[in-house]
C-alpha cells in the first residue's frame, strides 16, 4: 500500500489560504511538492458531504460534485487515486475542526461541508468506455472525478452533468491553459451557468508564466479566478521547513586506471601546445592559460 502522505507545514498553510478563497491560482516553485495540496482538496470532497439542495443540513446530504483538470491519463490517474487513498488530511485545520466538533459545519463556495458516513470514496476516472447513461448516474452521485476534456465537454454541452449541481473545478498545471485549450472551454461552460462554484488551479511552471507580457493576468482570465497565491522557495515558512533538514552533499570519486591516467596525460599534452600555438598567432587567450596546471 505505500507509505503515508503527509504535509509539510508550508502545505497545510498553502491548503488553508485557497481553502479560504472560493476561486484562487496557486504558483510555487519547482521542487517543493505541491501536489500533495491538489491530493488534499481531492481527499476534502471526496470524503465530505454537503447539504442538498432544498434540505436543510440534518436531513439530506450529498457528495459535491467536483472535477479535476490536466492530471493527465491512464496509469498517471491510477497513481493519483492510490496517492488520494494514502492522504492523511487529519493534520489540516478543517478535518481538525471536524474530528473535534463534527456537528460544525464549514462555509465555503455556499456549500456547508460536514464529514460523511459513508465509506471512504476515492475519486473516480471517466473513460470513454462507460455508457453515457452509467455518466450521468455517476455524475448525480457526486465525488471527484477525472474526465478527459472530449468526454467533459460533451457530457456539459449535452446536460448529462448538471451544472447547477457541480460544486467546482480543480486545475492541475494550469500555465498549459491558453484561449484555444478545451480546459478554457470547459471552465468557460461552467462559469456561464454557474456563478457560486469554485475553481481552484495550480502552477509549479514559474518560469513560463514570467515569459511574455501580462501572462498571469491573462491566465487568471481564463481560470475564471480573482487571488493569486504565490510560493516562491525564499517564503519563510519554506525556508524554515527546508533548513530543517539541509541536503547531504557527498563526493564520490572513482580512481583512474593506469591506461586512463595515459590518456589524460596526453590529452592534457595536446591541450597544451593547441593553447601554445594559438597564443603564438593570435594572443587570444590569457597568459595564465600557459600555465601547464591551467587545462585542469
Amino acid at each position: 500500500a505505500g507509505p503515508m502522505v503527509e504535509l509539510l507545514g508550508f502545505h497545510r498553510q498553502a491548503f488553508q489560504e485557497l481553502f479560504e478563497h472560493e476561486d484562487g491560482l496557486c504558483i510555487s516553485a519547482r521542487g517543493l511538492n505541491f501536489g500533495r495540496v491538489l491530493l488534499s482538496f481531492m481527499k476534502l470532497y471526496c470524503e465530505f458531504t454537503c447539504p442538498a439542495a432544498g434540505f436543510g443540513r440534518r436531513q439530506q446530504q450529498q457528495h459535491p460534485l467536483v472535477f479535476v483538470l490536466n492530471v493527465g491519463k491512464g496509469d498517471t490517474q491510477m497513481r493519483i487515486v492510490e496517492e488520494v487513498a494514502r492522504m492523511d488530511c487529519r493534520t489540516l485545520p478543517v478535518f481538525a475542526d471536524f474530528s473535534s466538533q463534527a456537528d460544525q459545519a464549514v462555509a465555503h463556495a455556499g456549500h456547508d461541508f460536514a464529514p460523511t458516513t459513508s465509506p471512504r470514496r476515492l475519486p473516480r476516472i471517466v473513460t470513454n468506455e462507460l455508457p453515457p447513461h452509467e455518466r450521468e448516474v455517476m455524475y448525480r452521485e457526486g465525488g471527484v472525478f477525472m474526465a478527459s476534456n472530449r468526454i467533459l465537454v460533451v457530457d456539459l454541452l449535452s446536460g448529462r452533468v448538471p451544472t447547477s449541481r457541480i460544486s467546482g473545478f480543480l486545475v492541475n498545471n494550469a500555465e498549459r491553459i491558453t484561449e484555444g485549450s478545451p480546459e478554457a472551454f470547459v471552465l468557460r461552460l461552467f462559469r456561464e451557468s454557474n456563478k457560486v462554484g469554485f475553481i481552484k488551479a495550480f502552477s509549479e511552471n514559474c518560469v513560463t508564466l514570467k515569459s511574455g507580457f501580462g501572462k498571469i493576468q491573462k491566465l487568471m482570465r481564463l481560470l475564471y479566478v480573482k487571488n493569486l497565491l504565490l510560493w516562491p522557495r525564499f517564503r519563510v515558512e519554506i525556508k524554515e521547513a527546508l533548513d530543517l533538514h539541509p541536503p547531504q552533499v557527498v563526493d564520490l570519486r572513482v580512481p583512474m586506471t593506469e591506461n586512463v591516467k595515459v590518456i589524460q596525460s596526453c590529452l592534457m599534452a595536446i591541450m597544451r601546445a593547441c593553447i601554445k600555438e594559438i597564443n603564438q598567432t593570435h594572443h587570444v587567450f590569457p597568459s595564465h592559460t600557459t600555465n601547464p596546471n591551467a587545462e585542469t
